[in-house]
């Protein structure tokens, strides 16, 4: 569901009420309530979507006495009564004051300056640091979460290693193992692979499962409960494609929605948020190329002085010396393994 239609501040709030209820536990009848408000409107499904999204962008925005006081009254409106004890607190925010921050950020930071995303300040750059928390789980198979509020659960046996995915995107690094087979779980569909790597987005309409390295099964498993599915769910994915399906609710199962082959830039998009960036203005060659050092994976030597005084201006990942070395016409001496000479072309 998504619309080009823009979100209006009444939407957004409630949106937010949604996102503080999951949080706590929907009852069946909000689940079914929940369900219709989706369906209701696209642009529905859009502003959930980036309530979510807008929680792992905000930490900031908690500094904000403003946004923090707005954020206190959605967490009031939105705690179930009259069982007050039982909300699950957050340090230092429940989730409604996070969903009233998201929500709240947006409206607020059209109307005030808005402090600058997390980073670091170094010389005459920023870094902004990757959104990652690295797993490594107990079978030697890599997780990256993205962000502070995607979390998963594992459930491994002698014949299987099963993750839950409860919230949010991660990405997946299998380790090999054929007599154990490794499956992610997200509701009724269930991602399948020996060794591979793949990521996995969940969000609040839409499942995306988009493979960077071999081969990954998606199927679509109904418990007992549900009712008969005459077509379910099942494909295979390869490297390079990316599957959207709509989530289940308690009146419709799961859909596939599109299956896409993705090209080598659409895929670095979609897994930019992995990525420290590097943010330069008007900052000096050489101090740039010290930065791509410091937080890259080769070591470059700027050759000349002419070379070392011209300024750069823009956004770059830290992995991506290429879209550098494309903007000057330097010449490129590799020194052993990792030392990279950069001199001007004469």
């Amino acid at each position: 569901m998504s619309s080009d239609r823009p979100i209006d501040e009444s939407i957004a709030a409630t949106a937010a009420q949604w996102l503080a209820r999951h949080d706590r536990g929907l009852r069946p009848e909000e689940l079914v309530e929940f369900d219709g408000w989706l369906a209701s409107e696209p642009r529905h499904a859009a502003a959930y979507d980036r309530v979510c999204a807008g929680w792992d962008q905000c930490e900031n925005a908690k500094k904000i006495s403003e946004l923090v006081r707005l954020a206190q009254v959605l967490d009031e409106q939105t705690r179930p009564q009259p069982a007050r004890a039982a909300w699950r607190w957050r340090p230092a925010l429940g989730l409604a004051a996070a969903a009233g921050l998201a929500v709240f950020f947006g409206i607020w930071q059209r109307r005030a300056p808005a402090p600058p995303p997390a980073q670091m300040v170094v010389a005459n750059y920023r870094v902004i640091p990757s959104a990652v928390q690295r797993l490594v789980l107990e079978d030697g198979s890599v997780a990256e979460l993205r962000g502070s509020d995607s979390a998963l659960q594992t459930v491994f046996t002698a014949r299987e290693r099963r993750v839950v995915l409860l919230r949010g995107e991660v990405f997946f690094e299998v380790a090999k193992n054929p007599d154990r087979p490794f499956a992610v779980t997200a509701g009724r569909i269930t991602v399948r692979a020996v060794g591979t790597a793949f990521n996995v987005q969940l969000k609040a309409a839409e499942l995306a499962v988009v493979v960077t390295e071999g081969r990954v099964a998606v199927v679509d498993e109904p418990d007992a409960k549900s009712s008969a599915v005459p077509d379910p769910v099942s494909l295979a994915l390869t490297a390079g494609q990316r599957a959207r399906l709509s989530r289940e609710t308690p009146t419709r199962a799961p859909v596939l929605l599109k299956v896409e082959a993705l090209t080598a830039s659409e895929l670095e998009d979609v897994l930019a948020w992995q990525a420290t960036w590097l943010v330069f203005d008007e900052t000096p060659l050489a101090d740039a190329i010290e930065a791509f050092n410091r937080h890259g994976s080769h070591h470059f030597v700027v050759g000349d002085e002419a070379l070392r005084l011209r300024k750069l201006t823009g956004t770059f990942r830290a992995d991506n010396i290429e879209a550098l070395l494309r903007l000057y016409e330097m010449k490129v001496e590799r020194r052993g393994d990792r030392e990279i000479l950069l001199v001007s072309e004469p």
